[in-house]
């Protein structure tokens, strides 16, 4: 069981709930699906029922607009 265990740790360690993302952007519920609906940001992953973004594609979304914002 103690395995168990860290696996689950070390999943919630790589996703994001939709509250995490909302905090890291500072924008609201409908930005977040509104930026996913043009293509802008990326999708989450089902767990379970719930909606989880990979720490990663949101790491490189944040490295993405950040490049953009020093080319402008």
């Amino acid at each position: 069981m103690p395995q168990l265990q860290a696996a689950n740790s070390n999943i919630d360690g790589e996703f994001l709930t939709l509250a995490e993302v909302k905090a890291r952007f500072k924008i609201s519920k409908t930005t977040v699906y509104r930026l996913m609906a043009s293509g802008q940001f990326p999708h989450p992953a089902k767990v379970g029922r719930a909606s989880r973004w990979s720490r990663w594609a949101v790491d490189n979304y944040t490295a993405t607009i950040s490049l953009k914002a020093n080319a402008a």
